[in-house]
């Protein structure tokens, strides 16, 4: 078994996701259907079901019988090969086949290099893309806005946002979210973000007439104020004139007018009127959700009228017009107070919504705003279990198709527009994209079961480009040692240009990472603008390049004969993810059959290790820079709650982490989330303490490479062999006491 240093902010791939990979997909399958079917159905036909092999793109499922082949085949395939699709990046067709005795896979455990190294390749390179961790993050109350402005404002708003973010860290440093702060943007940047033009941004911020005449009000005022200004300035870099930008300020976050009414009868229910003070403070002892109705109810027409400024559309005004008369100065203070507490508890009562930068700037402009905020509000349902922390996809609706058609604020019969009814057959990129994302819809009475994927798909230029960079990875991998690696990108390197860049390209700089939960495009952060590479065939071969990198050369370009350069992603990130693989692949051994916790000359367990988590050991064990220590120390994070996010990083569920300490890092410095864990089950182990955790580990076995084993008279064994349990080695689990200062490895 093999223990590695794992350096802060540096790509890899957990050796453990590497271990016979195919059967693990094939697990997590299995495990999802178990919780998608019928029990009986499911152990009757899909539990006998054997994995055979994964080649080709191809992944053969053995059954037991002709009948059972035909059953799985009719019922499940299509099923199963969209959750290989989002497991691993790509299009898998499915076989199944009756299981004979020689087609039956062996019970010692497989090793397959090439498919391990073609998985790790595309799951690398997926992510290399669509960044999941570079993400928008706002509060999920802003939902039930969508009714009231719409979809397309809605989607308008979340790109000023970014854009608040992108000013704050071109002048801080740092990205933030602050209220009532100015900040200059243009229509163009803030319409670049979700793919739409400088003229739609404009038209929604100042109205516009309908061909009809009809004046349509402005849709972004009760989210942004806005100081326009005609000041012209001269660029000496572009000859020419140009007006300053307009400023923009995001105003106090606003309770909607549905909900001021439901709260405002709440509060006369109880005592308002007489005693103010009193129902204010009854009102903040109990769950917003016993105030205000989840799901979002219809709002009236009256309510959908109210417009930004009016006291009608202000709580605290509201709230004062039934009891101002009973007040003195002292006692309406009190009141105001009370009712900003109230506005921020309510505001704060559907946690966060994250949206990747990938899925904003990148598939939002393709599927519409509609579609995406519906995605984004099935995500939101789907991302976490909240009794047991584990990700899962499968959504219930019990409102129907009513419950969305009030979200997005159209017609029921409009839903059907934005999910895969024809998922079979796309009539266009749209449809296909749509059909992608949202994977299975069942509608039962009054109750919608929608399966959505809570990973993104890569639009089709990145694609395209995508498939290239796995033909490459794979020729380097299978061919090339580090050192040959390094000459092919040097020469690659060499023969690249720079492009003109234009409006277009300009969409597509692939961001670097951050530390932030915010990072933007701004030029006080780092990114790795556009890299055209280009190689000319000929038969000079430049000096000092060995041979066999000219055979690796001519081999991609054979493969790929229209590949020219790489446009979306820079040779330098692709490189480094490709030097990670050689790596990771080169120090893999087969699992022995039973493994248990290392000898003592391996591990050497930390003594006196204490009861609370101290962050700045933390910080030390997990090679936290200076810098991410200071921002963390200053948000107050809780380490409890670091290594509640750290517990699910190393789960099975967290595998696909290619950085576990960077995500609890981001996960901590959330807005308002410093002293949140994952989940329950993470946050009770968090809260046993380095003592009980390193007790949980030390009592830790892995019998035959299968059974997971753990002394149940041990505090929080039930909860650790839930979230740990499916681990068929013990090095992640190692690695994290290794992290979190439990114990250290001799290499």
């Amino acid at each position: 078994m093999h223990y590695r240093e794992y350096p802060y902010g540096r790509a890899y791939l957990r050796e453990d996701a590497l271990m016979n990979p195919p059967e693990q997909f094939w697990q997590a399958v299995l495990d999802h259907l178990r919780t998608e079917m019928d029990p009986a159905s499911f152990e009757a036909w899909v539990k006998p079901a054997q994995f055979v092999s994964l080649s080709d793109n191809t992944l053969t499922i053995g059954a037991p019988s002709k009948f059972a082949r035909d059953w799985l085949s009719d019922r499940l395939e299509s099923t199963i090969r969209r959750q290989l699709a989002g497991l691993m990046g790509q299009e898998v067709a499915v076989r199944f086949i009756v299981l004979t005795e020689s087609a039956a896979p062996s019970q010692e455990p497989i090793n397959v290099p090439d498919e391990q190294m073609q998985i790790s390749i595309r799951r690398g390179l997926l992510e290399a893309y669509t960044k999941p961790d570079t993400a928008l993050y706002f509060p999920g109350y802003w939902l039930r806005w969508v009714p009231y402005i719409g979809a397309k404002p809605f989607a308008t708003i979340l790109a000023f946002r970014q854009a608040l973010y992108m000013a704050e860290a071109e002048k801080n440093g740092r990205g933030d979210f602050k209220e009532n702060t100015y900040f200059a943007v243009s229509a163009e940047k803030v319409g670049r973000i979700i793919g739409v033009t400088a003229k739609t941004i404009r038209r929604q911020r100042d109205g516009y007439k309908t061909s009809g005449g009809k004046f349509v009000p402005p849709q972004l005022d009760w989210f942004l104020s806005v100081q326009k200004t005609n000041k012209v300035n001269y660029s000496s870099a572009t000859n020419q004139f140009a007006r300053e930008a307009h400023r923009y300020a995001f105003k106090q976050s606003p309770i909607t007018p549905g909900d001021i009414d439901a709260i405002i009868e709440w509060l006369l229910e109880h005592g308002l009127e007489q005693s103010p003070i009193q129902s204010l403070e009854a009102a903040l002892q109990v769950q917003p959700r016993e105030i205000i109705s989840f799901p979002l109810p219809k709002p009236t027409k009256l309510q959908l009228k109210s417009k930004p400024g009016s006291a009608r559309a202000d709580l605290v005004a509201n709230i004062l017009s039934y009891c101002s008369q009973t007040l003195d100065a002292e006692g309406r203070k009190q009141v105001i107070a009370l009712s900003e507490k109230l506005r921020s508890r309510i505001l704060a009562s559907d946690g966060q919504v994250k949206v990747p930068l990938y899925f904003l700037k990148n598939i939002l402009p393709i599927i519409g705003a509609t579609a995406a905020i519906l995605i984004t509000y099935l995500r939101k349902r789907a991302y976490r279990n909240t009794a047991t922390g584990e990700i899962r996809e499968a959504v219930t609706l019990e409102g129907g198709i009513d419950e969305l058609a009030t979200l997005l604020g159209v017609r029921p019969s409009a839903v059907y527009y934005h999910l895969p009814i024809n998922a079979d057959q796309p009539e266009d990129d749209r449809e296909l994209q749509i059909s992608q994302l949202i994977y299975a819809v069942e509608n039962e009475s009054n109750r919608l079961c929608v399966k959505v994927s809570t990973a993104d798909i890569l639009i089709p230029e990145h694609k395209e480009e995508y498939d290239r960079a796995i033909t490459l990875a794979e020729v380097l991998l299978r061919q090339s040692d580090d050192k040959e690696i390094e000459s092919v990108f040097e020469l690659l390197g060499q023969n690249h240009h720079q492009e003109p860049e234009s409006e277009e390209d300009s969409k597509n700089v692939h961001i670097a990472d951050s530390n932030f939960v915010h990072i933007d495009d701004s030029e006080n952060v780092q990114i790795d603008h556009l890299d055209f590479v280009h190689i000319e065939r000929s038969k000079n071969v430049p000096i000092g390049v060995s041979k066999n990198v000219q055979m690796v050369l001519s081999e991609w370009f054979e493969k790929c004969p229209d590949s020219k350069y790489f446009k979306f992603l820079s040779l330098e990130i692709l490189k480094d993810l490709i030097l990670d693989l050689s790596t990771n692949l080169n120090t893999l051994t087969t699992p022995v059959r039973s493994e248990q916790t290392p000898a003592q000359e391996k591990v050497a367990w930390s003594k006196s290790v204490g009861k609370e988590w101290e962050l700045e050991k933390l910080f030390t064990s997990c090679r936290v820079d200076q810098e991410t220590r200071k921002t963390i120390l200053e948000n107050n994070v809780s380490g409890n709650a670091f290594v509640s996010h750290m517990l699910y990083a190393f789960s099975p569920e967290g595998a696909s982490l290619n950085h576990p300490v960077r995500f609890a890092v981001k996960q901590v410095l959330r807005p308002g989330d410093g002293d949140l864990g994952h989940g329950p089950r993470h946050d009770r182990l968090a809260d046993l303490g380095p003592a009980g955790l390193q007790a949980l580990i030390r009592g830790t076995e892995i019998v035959a490479g299968y059974s997971f084993d753990i002394s149940k008279e041990i505090t929080g064994a039930q909860d650790w062999e839930r979230i740990m349990g499916r681990h068929q080695s013990l090095s992640p689990i190692i690695e994290l006491g290794e992290l979190l200062g439990l114990l250290k490895i001799s290499y």
